[in-house]
């Protein structure tokens, strides 16, 4: 796993910030790190950069910026940095390490977004974004928010009462090839601490092994030929016990059942691939045979099937997508793979925090959290035995069912 991470300091001309800094990089375990609103005057950039960082290399912006609004820093040993652009509010560079299989670009940017409330302008954001691109202009769209946890607010104008205002300025944008490539990349927004902004902490993770998903009922299994002997023959099983726990279990043998039934054709995109790949070959071949009626009438009947597969393959993905349309319109767009690549990145809890103000660092430190939390609500002081997962699902129900 890496991390880097973006944080609006304010001011960074004194030493209890450098301090703070340094700490907050080594206990995040950050190879690179952006910051900015730094304040520090061009002649002293080496010397303060140096009291963050000894070993590291740093890029400035004070050749466009006269006020050097961003620092990018970095671990040389660990990372590759190459600037592809530089502005007075963004920095742009290229990614490479041998941890991560394909370079990305990041882009650090510091833009004014003016809001009037309670006559005051606010002006400050801090983003960064991501793609697996070596093209800088690619980041000037297509964003999603990265699945984050931790404060949802990231700034603070440090008043009280009617004058304390509260505003989330602070983001972590991906694109969908950084979704493809990454999807079990995370945010963690800190508290702010020193600073009136929230430190933004990326986690570039790739591989996680996946525990399954939930089920979904594919409606092109409905055209299947086999379908209604399936559903049928789960249905029709024996099963002892109560009215209820019969429901269950024949629910659950039509389950099974529809899933075995999807797993036995490949995957719906596997068959696209096939029969386009297949189309192809004998429109090929009838480029020399044109008059052939065995191939005209294989290209008529693969014509019909590719059809009857590319519909499959659209309801299969707005399904994953959970877009609701309607009407029909773009099929296996490039939005239809964008919402289902944001979709699956929001869905995961990545983080969870302990009581003693620590986070978790994997899914299994989550569940376990998870079951702690719930076993302390509601064991009662007279039971003695420590309560398993299946045990506490119920009362999980339960409690969710009572907060509806």
């Amino acid at each position: 796993m890496m991390q880097f991470a973006a944080w609006n300091v304010r001011g960074l001309n004194q030493a209890p910030k450098q301090f703070e800094v340094r700490s907050f990089i080594s206990s995040q375990k950050l190879t690179l790190v952006a910051l900015l609103e730094t304040r520090v005057q061009e002649r002293h950039a080496v010397d303060v950069s140096h009291n963050v960082m000894p070993f590291w290399h740093w890029v400035f912006n004070y050749d466009i910026c006269d006020g050097g609004r961003i620092w990018i820093g970095y671990d040389p040993n660990a990372l590759s940095v190459r600037t592809l652009l530089k502005s007075d509010q963004a920095i742009h560079i290229k990614v490479t390490s041998s941890e991560i299989p394909i370079p990305f670009v990041l882009s650090c940017i510091y833009a004014k977004n003016e809001e009037v409330n309670q006559a005051r302008l606010w002006n400050s954001l801090t983003a960064i974004g991501i793609a697996a691109s070596s093209d800088p202009w690619l980041l000037m769209g297509d964003f999603n928010d990265l699945a984050y946890s931790g404060p949802k607010l990231t700034w603070t104008n440090k008043r009280f009462g009617e004058e304390c205002i509260l505003r989330k300025l602070d983001r972590a944008l991906v694109n969908d090839n950084w979704l493809s490539h990454y999807p079990d990349s995370k945010t963690l927004f800190l508290q702010p601490g020193i600073s009136d902004h929230s430190s933004v902490v990326v986690a570039l993770l790739r591989d996680l092994q996946h525990k399954g998903s939930p089920f979904r009922f594919l409606n092109h299994l409905v055209d299947h030929p086999l379908f209604l002997d399936k559903v049928e023959a789960s249905w029709m099983r024996q099963i002892h016990g109560v009215p209820m726990f019969q429901v269950v279990q024949k629910l659950k043998a039509v389950k099974n059942a529809m899933k075995t039934l999807n797993r036995s054709r490949g995957h719906v995109s596997d068959l696209v691939s096939s029969l386009r790949n297949y189309l192809l070959s004998i429109q090929h071949r009838l480029q020399d045979n044109p008059y052939d009626p065995v191939l005209h009438q294989q290209e008529l009947e693969l014509n019909r099937d590719l059809l009857v597969a590319l519909a499959q393959e659209s309801d299969h993905f707005r399904l994953r997508a959970r877009i609701r349309w309607s009407a029909e319109g773009d099929r296996c767009s490039r939005f239809f793979f964008q919402s289902m690549l944001a979709n699956r990145n929001n869905h995961p809890i990545m983080n969870l925090l302990r009581e003693d103000g620590t986070l978790t660092e994997s899914k299994d430190e989550v569940a376990d959290v998870l079951v702690s939390y719930f076993q302390n609500l509601y064991k009662p002081s007279s039971w003695n035995s420590p309560l398993s997962p299946i045990e506490v699902a119920p009362f999980i129900d339960k409690r969710l069912n009572q907060d509806q």
